[in-house]
């Protein structure tokens, strides 16, 4: 959905106001969510527990399996993030912990590991994460991941998101 409305993800559920968060009324109703996202072309991708992630393209009239090749049966998909070209990053927990994209119909593990989380995206797509006690750099042109920085402040951090310009 390309327009000014706002979601909000709880339980089963995804509610969508229209007027600012006035009034809200549920949008969506399926297994527990565990993750949804909006991209800039305007698909809708909602994670279910357990389950599937779903897609839609048509404003969210409508919505499909997404075939991202990773077993949900045990795990979770979240903290979705676009990559600017159609696909996602996202964190699951299908086996070990990891940091995935996928785009073009093919799957990256981009990083494994419970304490790593991806952080932001630029403006080309590229996802910087958190490696260990460092911040990283997955490149989507290249599909190549590069340290950047190591600064003190990271050590022992857990989700915190970056701005990027």
């Amino acid at each position: 959905p390309i327009d000014s409305a706002l979601y909000y993800a709880k339980s089963k559920e995804l509610y969508k106001s229209t007027d600012g968060g006035f009034n809200w009324s549920v949008f969506w109703q399926g297994e527990i969510i565990d993750g949804f996202m909006i991209n800039e072309l305007g698909w809708m991708y909602i994670s279910e527990r357990y389950k599937n992630i779903l897609i839609s393209k048509d404003n969210a009239n409508s919505f499909s399996h997404l075939p991202v090749g990773i077993n949900l049966t045990y795990g979770i998909a979240y903290l979705f993030y676009s990559d600017k070209h159609g696909g996602i990053y996202f964190m699951t927990s299908s086996g070990p912990y990891s940091i995935v994209h996928f785009g073009n119909n093919k799957l990256t593990y981009i990083e494994e590991g419970w304490t790593d989380l991806p952080l932001g995206v630029t403006m080309d797509g590229d996802l910087v994460y958190k490696s260990g006690n460092c911040i990283s750099l997955f490149e989507y042109s290249t599909r190549q991941s590069r340290q950047l920085s190591c600064p003190g402040f990271v050590r022992d951090q857990f989700a915190k998101n970056v701005v990027t310009k």
